[in-house]
């Protein structure tokens, strides 16, 4: 939930943790809202979790009418209290602690996992890394923006999870995790390494008992890895750390720069997805082994080490530099490589999985998508397949295509980009590259309408009448009794409204134009062209086009030139307000004329302002920097979506004293 903070401040704040506590307070302490299951419940009192490094015990208070109550007594990290109200205050304290904690109330943003599991879908399209833990069974995922996909093998819960046996579930930030976008995972032994945007996670038994972020080149973690030795190698968005078996702290092995990939090489050494190949040892030595490419995976065989890269597609490698293309089919956009049944199998990209014999399995095969990122082989034979719609499990047959049982882990937009999210009584409405979905029930035949607007929307406007319009490649109405009619728009659409009285407008870069259900076509509405926004109003639609703002009342088109460059718009009462590349601006209609406010100052100056949104109390904003803030009765606030690289905003949709943020990596509350 995002709620006013106090003072606007508009720059980057990081994430960095601080320094062992010298009172021994918990580190990394965080609490957790557990996510609604349904729609009714997301502003209900729910259980808090309640997370810190290590195995250490606690005394968990929380502060009710004026006095401190007793939660729990030796709790472990991971506690789950009695459902209690979102702005519910606790402290902490550690077994031999000289102090409490600082007071601490449960983190006021629900990301896109917990949206997820509220729309009914849960996780990530894009399936990133597979990882096996020999010893236990399990098997994990990561999916880049939807959080860690686990199986869980043996008969028992994830403790201090949701996660059920058996089958795959999505762990999130309620889950411990310190940022939903996961991006690496590698697992032995009953441990689990995740890099995520906002550090390393360390799992034990599938529960999260260890935060590092400071102690690494970067808390962007890109990949992970545990040595056959126990040793922990973390390689980030800045460079490579090492942990060795019987350390407590990591090492820099490599300076600033991106690491692709880690994968196991001989007697404790790593290959390095690093500027090319890297060859690195347990004492730090580095060898080059390829330049000028992008490694995303290496499986190390008695002739060198195969190679999946971006340029050259699989190659193998004798020697630093000899390098011997593997693949006719495969000269480019290889992402994984694994040795299964019948030899080589590749994550082509593109091009799907190809296996041994050179055969090319997509989508037609019965994969959830034709991008295909990783390939992980199983004991049994089969393998899991990670794709940009959902895992698959692969049984290869002698002479004749596999058998493929798709999973789709999402088409819930957790990691897709987000063009619009609109809220109408009993749910949410949310358009983008997934096409549209829901959350709650805001149609009675929602569902019908999620199907038939097929993939990519960019428009979602509910209309008075109690019916919606979906606007993509084409456009689709759906009427309050549930009756589907669909049009072709005159162009690329980028923006759209439903104005009352007027019906549907549209507008991209070649113009604006009006439906006119009578006559079955779109009408172009005056000369406005580059339509960046549009807004509905009782006093006119609102246009952001041409670097100006106009006001459009049936044919008379009205241009306000004072404001600087728009970007969003959204109706007020006496107006209009108006995100632009210079801050938040209010064009207010007066008597004598129009009057532009400038609502900021200078605290927003050089900000671009991407989204807005208004109710009856004020008004919400997106900054550039992933940030959304509130102005109402005097007050401004300001939250950052993530600590680390929070993503771009594309929409808001004020929710009593929430917002639903649509962002280029999904829905957060």
């Amino acid at each position: 939930m995002l709620t006013v903070c106090g003072v606007l401040a508009l720059s980057w704040v990081g994430g960095a943790a601080r320094a062992e506590d010298p009172w021994g307070r918990p580190e990394h302490l965080r609490a957790l809202q557990v996510p609604p299951e349904r729609w009714a419940e997301r502003d209900a009192a729910r259980p808090i979790r309640v997370f810190w490094d290590g195995p250490a015990l606690a005394t968990v208070v929380v502060l009710q009418r004026g006095r401190w109550r007793t939660l729990a007594t030796d709790a472990p990290s991971g506690l789950t209290t009695p459902p209690l109200a979102p702005g519910a205050v606790l402290r902490v304290r550690l077994e031999g602690s000289e102090r409490w904690s600082p007071p601490l109330s449960p983190d006021a943003v629900d990301d896109p996992v917990a949206t997820g599991r509220l729309g009914g879908w849960g996780g990530a399209d894009v399936v990133g890394q597979l990882a096996l833990d020999l010893r236990s069974g399990d098997v994990f995922a990561s999916t880049v923006g939807g959080g860690l996909l686990v199986r869980p093998a043996r008969d028992q819960p994830l403790a201090g999870t949701d996660a059920q046996v058996g089958r795959w579930r999505v762990l999130g930030r309620a889950d411990g995790l310190p940022d939903a976008r996961v991006v690496a995972v590698d697992a032995r032994d009953g441990v689990t390494l995740v890099g995520t945007a906002g550090g390393l996670a360390v799992l034990e038994s599938g529960r999260v008992v260890r935060v590092v972020d400071a102690e690494l080149p970067d808390p962007y973690v890109q990949a992970v890895h545990i040595g056959a030795d126990r040793a922990w190698w973390v390689g980030t968005y800045r460079g490579l750390a090492r942990r060795g078996p019987e350390a407590s702290t990591f090492d820099p092995v490599l300076g600033p720069w991106s690491v692709f990939s880690l994968s196991e090489a001989d007697r404790g050494s790593v290959w390095v997805g690093y500027e090319g190949l890297r060859h690195v040892t347990a004492d730090g030595t580095v060898e080059k082994w390829l330049t000028g490419q992008h490694a995303y995976d290496v499986v190390d065989t008695p002739d060198g080490p195969v190679v999946a890269t971006t340029e050259s597609g699989v190659v193998r490698m004798s020697e630093p530099e000899a390098v011997e293309p593997l693949s006719r089919i495969v000269d480019r956009d290889a992402y994984g490589v694994a040795v299964g049944a019948g030899g080589l199998w590749v994550a082509a990209g593109s091009l799907g999985l190809v296996d041994p014999a050179g055969g090319l399995w997509g989508r037609g095969a019965g994969l959830p998508a034709e991008g295909v990122r990783s390939v992980l082989p199983m004991p049994d034979g089969s393998l899991f397949v990670g794709t940009d719609g959902g895992l698959a499990r692969v049984v290869p047959r002698e002479g004749g295509p596999p058998l493929i049982d798709a999973w789709l882990a999402s088409r819930w937009p957790a990691s897709t980009p987000v063009a619009q999210v609109r809220q109408v009584s009993g749910g949410l409405w949310v358009a983008g590259a997934a096409g549209v979905q829901v959350a709650g029930q805001p149609h009675p035949d929602a569902r019908d309408l999620v199907v038939a607007a097929g993939d990519d929307n960019r428009v979602v406007a509910p209309d008075a009448d109690g019916g919606v319009w979906a606007v993509g490649e084409r456009v689709v109405h759906l009427d309050r009794r549930g009756n589907l009619d669909a049009w072709w728009p005159p162009a690329p659409v980028t923006t759209g409204a439903v104005q009352p009285g007027a019906g549907l407008y549209v507008g991209g870069t070649d113009g604006l134009w009006r439906l006119d259900p009578d006559r079955d076509r779109f009408v172009p509405v005056s000369t406005l062209r580059d339509v960046r926004a549009v807004a509905e109003s009782p006093r006119g639609l609102w246009v952001a086009a041409d670097s100006s703002v106009f006001r459009v009342v049936g044919g008379a088109v009205s241009p306000y030139l004072e404001t600087h460059i728009p970007l969003s718009l959204s109706a007020a009462e006496d107006g209009v307000w108006v995100g632009t590349r210079d801050g938040l601006e209010r064009i207010r209609l007066t008597a004598e004329g129009a009057v532009v406010d400038d609502i900021l100052g200078e605290e927003d100056a050089l900000v671009s302002i991407p989204a807005v949104a208004s109710d009856p109390r004020g008004v919400w904003f997106a900054t550039e920097a992933g940030q959304v803030g509130r102005v109402a009765g005097g007050r401004v606030g300001l939250v950052s979506l993530a600590s680390v690289d929070p993503p771009a905003v594309t929409s808001l949709a004020p929710d009593g004293d929430s917002v639903w943020v649509g962002t280029e990596a999904g829905v957060y509350r």
